[in-house]
């Protein structure tokens, strides 16, 4: 074998082992749903049991070695775009997750009270309480969110 050649073998080995973890390091298998980062707010809502839209009432952190879940939040639901939750949910979530007392979000859930670390999460505005205001924010041009919150108010087929 020349060397030119095991040389070759080396490189072409070496980068198929890179972005062979590459690819599964951006995988999330929800049970039998698989997303990643190319999952578009549309196939986030198809493949999602509950997208709730509400706030963080309460929470508490529980350091916890046999479970990855180790934040526990009471969210209030203002609208349930899907799925059949209101009231109070008690939700679940791994403490890398930026969860905020008192903010406001759109959580897509995939059949279960935890929140994956491919689940879709819409960090609004504080204060954000009303389908309304939503409407308001997913016109603007200058929130990152906004583009999001549209598409979910298009397919859940809200009109002002």
């Amino acid at each position: 074998m020349t060397r030119a050649l095991r040389l070759y073998e080396v490189f072409r080995d070496f980068f198929t082992l890179a972005f062979s973890i590459a690819s599964y390091a951006t995988e999330c298998i929800e049970g039998p749903i698989t997303l990643d980062v190319h999952t578009t707010t549309e196939q986030h809502w198809d493949l999602a049991s509950d997208v709730i839209f509400g706030k963080v009432l309460r929470g508490s952190y529980s350091p916890n070695d046999e479970s990855r879940f180790d934040v526990s939040f009471d969210f209030e639901v203002l609208k349930s775009f899907k799925g059949g939750k209101s009231g109070i949910a008690s939700l679940l979530s791994p403490s890398h997750e930026s969860i905020s007392l008192g903010h406001s979000y759109i959580i897509f859930l995939y059949g279960h009270d935890h929140i994956s670390r491919c689940a879709k999460i819409i960090d609004l505005f504080p204060g954000t309480n009303d389908l309304e205001t939503l409407y308001y924010h997913s016109k603007r041009k200058d929130l990152g969110f906004a583009k999001d919150v549209g598409e979910i108010l298009r397919i859940y087929g809200y009109k002002p």
